[in-house]
């Protein structure tokens, strides 16, 4: 609808307060660091805009405020660019299941089936394994990561599995693991340090966009960790202090019993520490020479995946900042990549895309995201993924998905209200 005259004095006159405010800005996008006096104008100018008819200054004053709200899920949407390793998933997937959650919803979590996970060396979005984790926790109980984690095994690694199998000591295991984290996390997720003869292992990986996760990632992790230790040492590992920078939760005495270390809630950071002589614990029965032929298969794989992953999220961060401008292309990405056009088709090719279905497959990523995962309304989507109108991007969507986005949306809600009432 259109608006009255009184609200179009409004418009203009916070529009003036967010220019006289922001001059430093003039045409370039709203920048991170901005004072919580220039959002409070921001969020202002969006009340109104909401109720206005887009005209020409609609536009660019949506533009500013669209993409400030926007900027929140960028974050969240790169995240979700990191694929990690399908045999941990899988075994996510089958412990969940002996736990009790059914198979269909946490394939629908997922967005892949347990047969698309047993083909080797699968990769899958690191956050669908969060989203399937949580649907679990959803269905069974907040402790699920925990539990979790006691039903990770060295053969449901992979690669990594048989590497760490074949390493000397546990010394060598962690190190091992930090050279590789990425193959299982699809990030490095995690820092050593040590203090003479102690030793902190952090897992510094946060998701800004997804921060009542971050628990849940913390304590799947060090579950993981002391379990995969334990195998391999076959016999009780203790670490010598557990540090967490959540509150105390309620099942502490799941903690107790999985983890079995002294625990401090409500810390900076998250810490496993062990001692130097733990780590010099040796690994029974390892093989160097099965260790050495699994190396050179990661190595492999890692250069395939950085190169790809570098490529993929290159591409992204270039459309999340060019879509709402309304004009993105492969001649852009040759440009700013300074690659010829012939040598990025060439890099989509070999992964199986075309420039076309690769950004039909992003804007998709994108748009199922922000409807989970954001309070942007329909049009505020729409601008983000570079469409002049809701109508278009609504049709592109019944494409993708088969579903509406007000359907999908409200399912969404349905199931996070579901979620947060637990």
């Amino acid at each position: 609808m259109r608006v009255n005259s009184a609200d179009k004095n409004g418009v203009f006159i916070y529009l003036s307060e967010f220019i006289t405010i922001n001059q430093r800005h003039k045409d370039a996008w709203v920048h991170e660091g901005d004072t919580t006096e220039q959002v409070a104008a921001l969020i202002r100018i969006k009340l109104l805009i909401d109720s206005i008819t887009y005209n020409k200054l609609d536009t660019r004053l949506s533009f500013y405020v669209i993409h400030t709200r926007g900027k929140l899920y960028q974050s969240m949407a790169i995240m979700n660019s990191l694929h990690i390793d399908g045999a941990p998933v899988l075994g996510h997937f089958r412990a969940l299941v002996a736990l009790g959650a059914p198979r269909v919803l946490l394939e629908k979590a997922l967005g892949v089936t347990e047969q698309q996970l047993e083909i080797v060396d699968t990769r899958v979005p690191f956050l669908r394994n969060i989203k399937m984790i949580e649907k679990g926790v959803e269905l069974l109980g907040p402790d699920v990561p925990l539990k979790l984690g006691t039903n990770v095994s060295l053969a449901g690694l992979g690669v990594c599995g048989h590497i760490f199998r074949n390493c000397e000591d546990i010394k060598e295991v962690i190190d091992q693991f930090f050279r590789y984290q990425k193959l299982l996390y699809g990030v490095s997720g995690f820092k050593i340090t040590n203090i003479k003869t102690i030793y902190y292992i952090e897992h510094s990986l946060k998701i800004p966009a997804y921060n009542e996760y971050n628990r849940i990632v913390v304590e799947l992790a060090f579950s993981s960790m002391i379990t995969i230790l334990r195998e391999l040492v076959q016999k009780e590992l203790t670490p010598l202090e557990i540090l967490l920078s959540y509150r105390k939760p309620k099942y502490t005495e799941v903690y107790r019993k999985i983890l079995s270390s002294p625990m401090k809630f409500n810390q900076e950071k998250d810490i496993i520490v062990f001692s130097e002589e733990q780590l010099a614990t040796a690994i029974p029965r390892h093989q160097s020479y099965i260790k050495y032929i699994m190396i050179e298969h990661a190595n492999d794989l890692m250069k395939e995946l950085d190169e790809w992953a570098g490529f993929k999220n290159e591409v992204t961060k270039m459309a999340i900042e060019h879509l709402p401008k309304g004009h993105f292309d492969i001649e852009m990405v040759s440009r700013k990549l300074k690659m010829s056009r012939w040598t990025v088709t060439r890099k989509l090719k070999k992964e199986g895309h075309t420039f076309q279905n690769f950004m039909k497959g992003l804007k998709k990523d994108l748009a199922l995201d922000y409807l989970e995962n954001s309070n942007l309304s329909i049009m505020e989507i729409a601008f983000l993924l570079g469409y002049s109108e809701a109508s278009a991007f609504r049709r592109a969507f019944k494409e993708w998905t088969g579903k509406n986005t007000r359907d999908y949306k409200f399912d969404g809600d349905q199931t996070r209200r579901l979620s947060n009432h637990r």
